[in-house]
C-alpha cells in the first residue's frame, strides 16, 4: 500500500511532458497557421494589386502597367468572339501582341469602367486563379504564377457577356 500511496505522490508532482509537448507543438502549430494566414492575405493582396494594374493598364493605354501585369513575353490569351457576320469564334492571341495593341489605343476608356474580381483561388502559394468581370462586356478567368517572387498573368480567358 505505501508503495503505491508513493508511486501516487511521485506521478501526482512529477512533471507531464507528452502534455507541455503538446501545448508547445499547438503554440508552434499556431504561429505557423498565423505566418501562413498572412502569406496567404499578402499573396491575395499582391495578386489584387495585378488585376488592378491589367484593370488600370488598359484603361490609360498603358503598356508599363501592362506589362507588370502579365508575363508578357510567355502569356496568351484566348476567347470566345463575334466574328463581322455575328459568327461565334474561338480565337487565341499572343499577349505581347495584345498588350502593344492595347497600349496603341488612341481612345483609351479612362477612369469611367466598371470592373471587380468576383472570385480569387490561391494553391499552394504559387499558382491562383482570378474570375473577373470587366464592366458589362467580358468575364475573364486569368491564371497567374509566382514568378521570381512576383505574381504574373501568365493566360487570359474571356468571354463576352
Amino acid at each position: 500500500m505505501r508503495m503505491i500511496l508513493a508511486c501516487l505522490a511521485i506521478c501526482a508532482f512529477a512533471p507531464a511532458p507528452a502534455f507541455a509537448n503538446r501545448h508547445e507543438g499547438d503554440a508552434e502549430m499556431a504561429a505557423e497557421a498565423t505566418d501562413a494566414s498572412e502569406i496567404a492575405a499578402a499573396d491575395e493582396a499582391a495578386i489584387a494589386d495585378v488585376v488592378q494594374a491589367y484593370f488600370d493598364g488598359i484603361g490609360a493605354a498603358d503598356a508599363n502597367r501592362l506589362n507588370r501585369a502579365f508575363a508578357a513575353d510567355k502569356a496568351s490569351m484566348v476567347g470566345v468572339m463575334k466574328s463581322d457576320e455575328g459568327e461565334k469564334l474561338m480565337a487565341w492571341k499572343d499577349m505581347g501582341a495584345v498588350i502593344a495593341n492595347w497600349a496603341d489605343d488612341p481612345n483609351p476608356e479612362g477612369v469611367g469602367r466598371d470592373g471587380e474580381i468576383l472570385d480569387m483561388k490561391v494553391m499552394d502559394g504559387r499558382i491562383a486563379m482570378v474570375m473577373f468581370r470587366y464592366k458589362d462586356e467580358f468575364y475573364d478567368v486569368l491564371s497567374l504564377a509566382k514568378v521570381g517572387g512576383e505574381w504574373k498573368i501568365i493566360a487570359k480567358a474571356f468571354i463576352l457577356q
